[in-house]
């Protein structure tokens, strides 16, 4: 079976990615940065895990084990200096590229 990893999993599709792909009977690990507000997403078949795209340290663990990433994580807003937003909608989704291609994760899916 195929597990897939949702990041911006409380957010708007992701949360609904997380609720489709579950309710399929498939194993998710929805990527959270804060565990306390991922009440919706606690169901069967559903493993929340913290971390959080400006913490390096936190996405290692979270691609063990993986086979299929959908990355619905990211900055938006009219208020984002450009340093910001490139510091997560590019240098972290970056690493999380190269942290999956390390865990032979076999396909990602990016949201932009």
């Amino acid at each position: 079976m195929t597990t897939s990893l949702v990041t911006g999993a409380t957010g708007f599709i992701g949360s609904r990615l997380v609720r489709a792909l579950a309710e399929s009977g498939e194993p998710v690990r929805a990527l959270v940065r804060n565990p306390g507000a991922a009440g919706a997403l606690r169901r069967p078949g559903v493993e929340v895990v913290q971390g959080d795209l400006e913490d390096p340290s936190s996405l290692p663990d979270a691609v063990v084990g993986i086979q299929r990433v959908f990355h619905c994580a990211g900055l938006v807003g009219d208020w984002l200096s450009p340093q910001e937003a490139r510091r997560i909608n590019v240098e972290a989704t970056q690493l999380l590229l190269e942290l999956c291609a390390g865990a032979e994760v076999g396909r990602v899916v990016y949201l932009s």
